[in-house]
């Protein structure tokens, strides 16, 4: 008896250091259950991840989910953002909430708080979420006088183009299931002259200086090079703007957003759709830029995340 015990705790911790070595942390064991005592639904979240990542709460039931929406609390159990989840099926049986885990945030141990109602019942659950720490970059620009003027410019024009731009970031549009990935490449980047959440300082031509963060990845390429739809939604921004220069931003998924900026050219209009691969406009050097590139960017329920994560991933 004592041997066989032996073996089966040499099997167990066998099993948690394979599981620690291929970095499998998402826990799937959610289950609750109803009055009766039968499984009502399941619901699944990784149990970290890094600043700049995005991660999938999942809601899966075996009767059609009403409402369902995840919590997210500090380390010191303050709450900091609440995410509406969306049916990803007609069924309305599974749902899924993305979020992104904001540059901002503290390290540590987090928590998650899941919601849904079935059948008029709210089932909640506390789950404990780790935000891991990651190192960025930084860096100092020299401004030119043109780019000095675009930082300095406060216009009421400038104002206004911040303030639309931020409302359409807000929008969450439960049907637009247009695509959740796998994402390609805007363009065959042959490298990146920026990164993600890159922390500049910026230097204008009088000595003052101000701080800020890079919130996409910066690939530079000729004038005209084309850039394509990296993956299928919905065109709701193409404009020029002071700042970003001929502007392009693309729905994905409810409150997904895929952006590029500093465009020669736009090939879309608004409220068009477009196809994975689809041409979508030319890079160029428009607005605040030293040169031609284009600057991608992915935003999350309006928080930044790392576009190339789409990559790797799907959304849900």
């Amino acid at each position: 008896m004592l041997k066989k015990r032996k073996l089966h705790l040499l099997i167990f911790f066998c099993f948690l250091l394979n599981t620690y070595a291929s970095g499998k942390t998402d826990a799937y064991d959610g289950e609750q259950k109803n009055k009766s005592g039968k499984v009502s639904h399941i619901v699944s979240m990784p149990a970290s991840g890094e600043l700049g990542s995005f991660f999938t709460v999942k809601f899966k039931a075996k009767r059609k989910i009403e409402k369902a929406w995840i919590t997210i609390y500090n380390t010191e159990e303050k709450k900091v953002q609440t995410i509406n989840a969306f049916p990803v099926d007609k069924s309305k049986k599974e749902w899924a909430a993305i979020a992104a885990v904001a540059v901002w945030w503290k390290s540590g141990k987090w928590k998650i708080r899941t919601h849904l109602i079935i059948d008029e019942a709210l089932f909640e659950e506390d789950r404990g979420f780790e935000v891991l720490e990651k190192e960025f970059k930084e860096l100092v620009m020299k401004l030119s006088a043109k780019n000095t003027k675009i930082l300095k410019d406060k216009s009421p024009k400038k104002n206004e183009q911040r303030n639309m731009f931020a409302e359409i970031l807000k929008v969450q549009n439960i049907e637009s299931l247009y695509f959740k990935g796998p994402f390609s490449m805007p363009f065959d980047a042959k490298r990146i002259s920026s990164t993600f959440a890159e922390k500049r300082t910026s230097k204008y031509i009088d000595g003052k200086t101000s701080v800020s963060r890079h919130w996409g990845v910066d690939y530079p390429a000729p004038i005209g090079t084309p850039i394509f739809a990296p993956g299928e939604g919905k065109v709701v921004l193409a404009e020029n703007r002071i700042v970003t220069g001929w502007t392009l931003v693309i729905e994905h998924a409810p409150a997904v957003y895929t952006i590029y900026y500093h465009l020669n050219k736009i090939h879309v209009a608004e409220n068009s759709f477009v196809k994975q691969g689809e041409k979508i406009a030319d890079i160029g050097t428009t607005g605040f830029s030293t040169g031609p590139h284009l600057h991608w960017e992915l935003r999350i329920n309006e928080v930044p995340a790392d576009p190339e994560l789409l990559l790797k991933k799907e959304l849900f």
